[in-house]
């Protein structure tokens, strides 16, 4: 299984997009916004909305996107969620 890449640019860094990152990250939010409408969200591929909230999530829906749009299976999905009133 390979990734299809929707996006690439060289600087700084090689930075990688793939469709695979773009729907799961989508996924998850409607996912949170559906179960979870106060919480904020600070997501890799579609940024930030309501960080003042005490809940935020933080997505990174393909880490290792590089190895997943090689076809190399050493990736995973994250999602964690930071109590910022502590």
């Amino acid at each position: 299984m390979k990734g299809r890449v929707v996006e690439c640019w060289l600087l700084p860094l090689l930075q990688v997009v793939t469709e695979a990152d773009l729907n799961a990250e989508k996924a998850m939010r409607a996912l949170i916004e559906e179960r979870y409408p106060a919480h904020g969200i600070l997501g890799e591929e579609f940024g930030s909305t309501r960080l003042e909230s005490d809940w935020v999530w933080v997505l990174d829906p393909v880490d290792g996107t590089r190895d997943f749009a090689t076809g190399t299976l050493t990736c995973a999905n994250h999602a964690l969620i930071v109590d910022s009133s502590v």
